[in-house]
């Protein structure tokens, strides 16, 4: 078995012998062998390796070249190896790590945080706590932190960080959950230090302290957060952590005990009370395409519907009304998270779960689906059949309790299991009454994932709202409409905002707005807040100028922005 850690500086144990960084005969065949094992067991081209070590300079016979670190990297990691290498193979123009021939902290961290998901689904905030502690102690560093100029390593990097930075987030509202204020404050404390505007990790503090009986540190807590929201992002705190702030002032007895109270703001409103939905507004068209798939797709055919468009234009509401209507047909609706990225099939089991009984009866006789969803005992398989007769069962499920819809929401976070497992039960189960539906944010979807290679049947394209669609709004239709440009959700924040203007954005939007931009990178950000100072339309020039940068760099930041939906040309 090859051990190892990739959390921090790379450690190795095969089969019992420890070597480090500089026992694998160089930095390349380290390199390789570092690439290879992120992959998780998937064979890479030689070429796209070729790519990724050395860039716009190649040796002159890269295959070759590749063979011999490959040749070297067996030398090192098997010296007494008689017969074929167990870790690192060739075939196929390309070379791999087998999955079950590697222990790696990774995954380990990875299976950690989902069974602490699954014990936070399931109530048990002590349990979840624990494997989600458990979890970050294997977080010794950044990932593969002795390679910190490798492009390569890069998304590994970033995207671990955001996991562990999560499931610290998770472990400090969990140890708040169960009583032990000390180690909720220090978790929040170490998210702060690495981000210093996460707003949750800021409420925590804020009750840790106050719990404690030191509300002057609480309220101090507080005024660091509005601080650092102002510094980095320019906004003031939510709703729910200036309700807190509130309630600690007023010495509210349930923030002691169960968290903050709303407090009572008695705003003016426009439009439908939020603890009612707004009426759907518009979407005729979309709506009718959209039932017109699903009508097909029940009546025999099958099918993959998607209904794309920015974040917040109104698809999981289309889909929510789709399925409304479609009643008593049986639906089971999953949601991708960006934090789940790296763990398999989270979102098809959730999906899952919601058909119930369906699923439930079926388990006993269809064991497989163990591999899918993990409350079930797995399978026992080798890992490739495993797979293919988990899905297999899926497949059996849905055809078995047909006509029926399975939709999973936000496939641009989606895992490579689930995207590939929905392009499998499309083709399985074509000439079905089943309906598979999805949505998704093109914008956010990386150049790299297979949701570009989905073979949807249908497509449907949500834009904004029109003058005519806000009509039955009334008298402001006009004003709001002008406002939110008929974008859905910054008009259901209008709506129901407690200021009289319409034309003051409410801080929670202005959150989500800004988090956005945030996600399109630090670079990107900095774009994005200078131009916001220079007009509609602006100069790129003089936004290069402005920002001391490179204009042609300036000019591809702005391209992505536009991929994103946050500028137009």
């Amino acid at each position: 078995m090859l051990v190892t850690r990739l959390f921090g500086p790379l450690e190795l144990v095969v089969d019992g012998r420890p070597l480090g960084a500089r026992d694998l005969g160089g930095t390349k065949p380290r390199q390789l062998l570092c690439l290879l094992i992120l992959e998780r067991g998937h064979a890479v081209a030689k070429d796209r390796l070729a790519d990724l070590l050395w860039g716009d300079a190649p040796p002159r016979n890269v295959a070759a070249t590749l063979d011999t670190y490959a040749s070297t990297l067996r030398r090192h990691l098997e010296p007494e190896r008689t017969g074929r290498s167990r870790y690192v193979l060739g075939g196929g123009g390309g070379l791999r790590v087998p999955a079950e021939a590697v222990d790696c902290d990774l995954d380990r961290f990875d299976a950690l945080v989902a069974r602490a998901q699954e014990q936070a689904r399931a109530g048990d905030a002590d349990g979840a706590r624990v494997a989600y502690e458990q979890a970050l102690r294997l977080v010794r560093g950044q990932v593969l932190e002795d390679e910190p100029y490798a492009s390569w390593a890069l998304r590994g990097r970033e995207q671990y960080a955001d996991r562990a930075r999560a499931a610290r987030l998770a472990a400090a509202e969990h140890a708040l959950e169960c009583g032990d204020s000390d180690a909720a404050q220090a978790h929040a404390e170490a998210v702060l230090a690495d981000d210093p505007a996460t707003e949750a990790a800021h409420r925590v503090v804020m009750l840790a302290c106050y719990r404690r009986g030191r509300q002057d540190e609480a309220l101090r807590a507080y005024e660091r957060c509005r601080h650092a929201l102002a510094d980095e992002l320019g906004v003031d705190p939510l709703p729910e952590t200036a309700d807190l702030h509130a309630a600690i002032l007023r010495h509210d007895e349930g923030v002691r005990r169960h968290g903050p109270r709303p407090a009572a703001r008695g705003p003016v409103r426009r439009g439908p009370d939020p603890a009612t939905e707004l009426p759907l507004l518009g979407r005729i068209d979309e709506l009718g395409a959209l039932g017109e798939a699903a009508a097909h797709a029940l009546a025999g055919a099958g099918g993959l519907v998607v209904v794309e468009g920015e974040a917040g234009i109104g698809k999981t509401r289309l889909v929510t009304e789709l399925l409304d209507q479609l009643r008593p047909v049986r639906a089971g609706l999953g949601k991708c998270a960006e934090a789940d990225r790296e763990l398999p099939y989270v979102p098809l089991a959730g999906a899952l779960r919601e058909l119930g009984p369906t699923v439930g009866d079926a388990a006993a006789e269809l064991p497989a689906l163990g591999e899918i969803l993990p409350e079930l005992p797995p399978s026992g398989l080798p890992p490739a059949t495993a797979r293919l007769r988990a899905l297999e069962s899926v497949a059996t499920v849905l055809g078995e309790a047909a006509p029926i819809v399975l939709a999973l929401d936000d496939l641009q976070w989606a895992d490579a299991s689930t995207l590939a497992a929905l392009g499998y039960l499309q083709r399985r189960c074509a000439g079905r009454p089943v309906l598979l539906l999805g949505t998704m944010r093109p914008e956010d979807v990386p150049h790299d994932s297979a949701v570009h290679a989905l073979p949807a049947t249908r497509r449907v394209v949500l834009g904004p709202l029109t003058a005519d669609d806000l009509a039955p709004l009334g008298s402001i239709a006009a004003r709001l409409a002008a406002r939110s440009g008929g974008h859905p959700l910054w008009l259901t924040e209008l709506l129901h905002s407690d200021t009289e203007d319409v034309a003051k954005p409410p801080a929670r939007l202005a959150a989500l707005l800004v988090a956005r931009c945030r996600r399109a990178g630090p670079r990107a950000h900095r774009a994005l807040a200078a131009a916001a100072v220079l007009g509609r339309p602006f100069d790129p020039e003089l936004l290069a100028a402005l920002v001391d940068d490179d204009p042609l760099r300036v000019a591809e930041d702005l391209e992505e922005l536009c991929v994103r939906g946050l500028a137009r040309p």
